[in-house]
């Protein structure tokens, strides 16, 4: 059975390693190759891994490019993995494999389909689980050919997530992949009705509201946290991003909503709607993201609040309207 695999993630590279681990004859990786990978949450390249096991390798970069189809075609592929790519494949690709393309995606589908599924599995409390399914024109609504499920904590954030949906991707692929070689492939079809979708997520949707509920806060900072780029609040001219969090519902001495009104082992404890977050590991960068030595203190205050901006701006403004009036009159 002739084998190709498109990736770009650890998973992507996880399954490359799984596939020759089982003896698949592996025709061609596609590694997607960017300009930068500072945008690709856990970028990981399968460069090293093909060249070290004589795989053929193809870097690309827009993976519906015609030289693409082009290799993937005269690879001649049974199966096509497409595993961590954040680019959908066309039509034409999906077509190119004899048997089919195979997916993979992080939820029980058919529950939690679509876009940014690691963050929404803590955002919405979802259900995790490593799932291979066919690929068809209709995102992540294919057969599927293994699922297998892992529980998610109130405590996980996206690394802890990220180290047990590996371990559940080990689980599904050594439990499949001997069937896939000898029986071939057999899939179970979704339950559209159960379906339920996430839609995308930007690296703004990070951007913490002070205003919400201590628990909210707290989980959407664990569903920003590295590989993806952290959630974010501002502290003067600069911008503060924090990885790590604990929630408290009471405690502390009632505050204003974004101050910082308490330490807890040094770390900073800030006034929420209803309770209070503990930023366990936090850091700030300037405009240009560029790292500021500089540390919250009891008192500061997180965020930007309109007419306070608005009043600060106009004054600058007027300011700047001054200096040109007297370097006007000074000619």
């Amino acid at each position: 059975m002739r084998v190709g695999l498109i990736g770009s993630v650890g998973s992507s590279l996880l399954t490359l390693q799984k596939l020759v681990e089982h003896s698949f004859n592996v025709v061609g990786v596609w590694g997607y190759e960017p300009h930068s990978t500072l945008n690709v949450s856990g970028y990981c390249s399968m460069r090293r891994f093909a060249e070290d096991n004589h795989l053929s390798y193809y870097p690309f970069i827009k993976i519906n490019s015609n030289d693409i189809k082009e290799q993937i075609r005269n690879a001649s592929v049974d199966i096509l993995f497409v595993v961590g790519v954040s680019q959908l494949v066309d039509e034409d690709i999906i077509r190119l494999p004899r048997l089919a393309c195979v997916g993979f995606h992080p939820t029980k589908l058919p529950k939690g389909r679509g876009r940014a599924p690691m963050a929404w599995l803590i955002l919405d409390k979802g259900e995790g689980a490593a799932t291979f399914f066919k690929i068809d024109t209709n995102a992540d609504e294919g057969d599927i050919f293994v699922q297998e499920p892992f529980s998610i904590r109130e405590d996980d954030d996206v690394t802890s997530i990220g180290v047990k949906l590996k371990e559940a991707m080990v689980r599904a692929l050594d439990r499949w992949l001997p069937s896939l070689s000898s029986v071939g492939l057999k899939g179970i079809p979704q339950d559209g009705k159960a379906a339920t979708f996430y839609a995308r997520r930007a690296p703004l949707d990070g951007c913490i509201d002070w205003s919400n509920t201590a628990k909210d806060i707290d989980r959407l900072i664990k569903a920003s946290t590295s590989p993806h780029p952290g959630a974010f609040s501002f502290y003067g001219n600069n911008k503060v991003l924090v990885w790590k969090s604990n929630y408290y519902a009471s405690g502390y001495a009632k505050g204003v909503i974004g101050r910082v009104v308490n330490f807890n082992n040094d770390n900073p404890v800030v006034q929420t709607a209803d309770g209070y977050v503990e930023l366990v590991k936090y850091n700030m960068v300037d405009y240009l993201d560029r790292p500021v030595d500089e540390h919250l203190v009891v008192g500061s205050r997180l965020g930007y609040y309109d007419q306070y901006e608005i009043f600060r701006l106009r004054n600058e403004i007027e300011m700047i309207k001054q200096d040109l009036t007297l370097l006007k009159n000074e000619k």
